[in-house]
């Protein structure tokens, strides 16, 4: 099964002159005293002119009231073989108004996508569906993204929706291509968080996950783990009878924990087979009241398992687990420090630890105390950088109040 987007449609000039659109690899551009210019951040290729490209790319125009009958019929601009991983495009004109048209094969990410209007001081909703962007006075409008499902069955069309960011970008959202890959991730939903910008932070792209993990999802994952001891989902937790989780059988405390039942929202009922015991806390009227709530209970052996487990189940083997594993406390490092239990994680190995595709923990590379901008701190750029500055709180925010935070007293 693969997804074929078709008409993002493009850009049609809402302006008093007729623009003469003229495509290179990145750029719409035109010879008068305006300069319309489009780019794919984060794109692995540059055009490949040819019908060997895109011929799989059909060209179809959702709004004909933007061009009219009596002006050539669009022709093909530019194609990409491998724009995204997986997803190949071409664009299409007709001197005033533009056609994107991104073939995704099967299991490629549409979240991957990424158009910019470069220049754009403002963009807004409009009632169609599409978006409107303000560029030097120019009004640069797209239509809504169809997206088209192609499998065995033929073709039947998919819910799909544009997204904005700061600085002019379009994201694509298909509702079926999310939910499947979500689902294979335990339900997590990430962020890209762009490289750059922010000055002396990262100036690679990493994704993070939109919200905290639940106690839905520590749930799926407590469950899996104790049902799989001998296998890499499972290895080097060990369980007692209350439901607590350990990194050695020994079960020392202050040492070896990796989930404390008291301290979470769920229940464990040793009777039941594994796989089944752990369980929501269910209300008179048989609701999960506490399901999509901030999990707790976790100790960084946890997040780190936790880490390693979504890396195996969305479907990337064991070498690309982040995380090295064992009994001991000092099994437990990222697979590219080598003295990570005396407090060492050099640059050079953080690093090469962004090498590895499984997922992980944010890097910090800073004193808690006195946390600061610099090249890895991961988590000080994606909780306080907003695209224009610092701010210590989210929001906008420079104090937090308690109507901020996530958080409840449960008795």
């Amino acid at each position: 099964m693969h997804f074929d987007i078709k008409a993002i449609k493009a850009f049609s000039i809402c302006a008093a002159v007729i623009i003469n659109a003229v495509f290179s690899a990145s750029a719409v551009e035109h010879s008068g005293q305006y300069n319309v210019r489009l780019s794919f951040p984060g794109a692995l290729a540059r055009p490949a002119f040819g019908s060997h490209v895109s011929e799989k790319l059909p060209m179809m125009l959702l709004d004909t009231g933007a061009v009219r009958l009596d002006e050539p019929s669009p022709r093909l601009l530019a194609a990409w073989r491998e724009l995204y991983p997986g997803i190949d495009a071409a664009a299409y004109g007709d001197g005033r108004s533009l056609e994107y048209v991104f073939l995704l094969q099967a299991g490629a990410d549409p979240g991957l996508l990424r158009l910019r209007v470069d220049g754009a001081d403002s963009s807004q909703g409009i009632e169609t569906g599409g978006v409107e962007f303000n560029v030097n006075g120019i009004r640069v409008r797209t239509s809504p993204p169809r997206a088209i499902k192609i499998d065995r069955e033929g073709e039947s069309p998919a819910n799909s929706a544009l997204m904005t960011t700061a600085g002019g970008k379009l994201l694509f959202d298909i509702e079926e291509v999310r939910a499947t890959e979500e689902a294979r991730r335990n339900n997590t939903r990430l962020n890209i968080i762009p490289a750059g910008g922010q000055p002396g932070g990262p100036m690679y792209n990493f994704y993070a996950s939109r919200y905290e993990t639940t106690n839905d999802q520590l749930l799926n994952f407590l469950n899996s783990v104790e049902n799989n001891p001998d296998n890499a989902l499972g290895r080097n937790i060990f369980f007692d009878q209350r439901g607590n989780a350990w990194i050695n059988p020994a079960m020392q405390s202050s040492r070896d924990e990796v989930f404390a039942i008291d301290d979470s929202l769920l229940e464990y009922d040793p009777a039941m087979p594994a796989g089944r015991r752990f369980s929501h806390v269910v209300d008179q009227d048989g609701n999960k009241p506490y399901a999509a709530l901030p999990a707790g209970g976790f100790s960084w052996y946890g997040a780190v398992k936790y880490s390693n487990w979504l890396t195996l189940i969305s479907g990337r083997g064991e070498s690309e687990r982040c995380y090295t594993e064992g009994t001991n406390t000092w099994n437990w490092a990222p697979v590219t420090a080598t003295n990570w239990h005396n407090g060492q994680f050099s640059e050079q190995e953080r690093q090469h630890w962004l090498m590895n595709k499984g997922f992980r923990l944010p890097m910090l590379d800073s004193n808690p105390t006195m946390i600061i901008t610099n090249q890895f701190n991961e988590f000080y750029k994606m909780a306080a950088w907003n695209g224009k500055t610092n701010l210590p709180f989210g929001f906008g925010r420079r104090e937090l109040y308690e109507g901020d935070a996530n958080f409840g007293v449960i008795t």
